[in-house]
């Protein structure tokens, strides 16, 4: 079992808020202008790192700022979305599911909490849970054509082929150049057996793909 939390998700948590540079500026003056921004016995800047400290350093430093009730509050949020993701790093899909939960319940409208928490939900098999905070993430970002290729898969792996293809013809209609939509369509036609469209799919992905060193390998994939 892997947690699959995509790393780049952390600059996507922190342009979430977008005062959280300026946030953090304050604190280094509050701090007396000290350079790794310490205030108040917080270390903010292990906390929002991007991964230049261990996760370790990094979930003891996102505590201290997360559960400080009366800390600011888009602080707080962040702190818990960065914790989350330094637990992916331990392959702590619980604590990251934890975290994730305390992201949504201060900020409902946080979509890559949802996101995150939908894909710690599928590494631990929970399908229906994981397609429910897929939508949760499509009602809130609609024209997110990522959202609806993750909640085919999703779809897919609880063996709803028709749904996932109808979420990967929307993911199309938003992105025509996605690669994944078309693999993840391909998978789905290949499962009900129809392998002409799935290999069309196969080849239209390839056809897509911008990153020559990344093949594209559908053809040998199942659920």
């Amino acid at each position: 079992m892997s947690c699959r939390i995509d790393a780049r998700a952390f600059v996507a948590g922190l342009l979430r808020v977008p005062l959280l540079a300026l946030l953090l500026a304050g604190i280094v003056v509050l701090g007396g202008m000290s350079s790794s921004a310490h205030a108040g016995g917080k270390d903010y800047a292990a906390c929002f790192s991007d991964g230049k400290v261990g996760a370790d350093e990094q979930i003891a430093a996102c505590t201290a700022v997360a559960e400080d009730s009366k800390e600011i509050p888009d602080l707080r949020v962040n702190a818990y979305f960065v914790r989350g993701l330094a637990y992916t790093q331990k392959n702590d899909i619980d604590h990251v599911i934890a975290d994730m939960t305390e992201v949504v319940a201060l900020d409902p409208t946080y979509t890559r909490a949802f996101t995150n928490r939908a894909i710690a939900w599928e590494d631990k098999g929970d399908f229906d849970r994981a397609v429910a905070d897929y939508t949760r993430a499509i009602a809130l970002t609609p024209h997110d054509a990522s959202i609806y290729v993750d909640r085919a898969r999703a779809l897919g792996k609880k063996g709803e082929h028709d749904r996932a293809i109808v979420d990967c013809d929307k993911a199309i209609d938003i992105d025509p150049a996605n690669e994944m939509a078309y693999g993840v369509r391909g998978i789905a036609w290949k499962d009900k057996g129809d392998a002409a469209r799935a290999e069309a799919d196969y080849d239209k992905a390839q056809s897509v793909r911008t990153d020559p060193v990344m093949p594209y390998h559908d053809r040998a994939l199942s659920w």
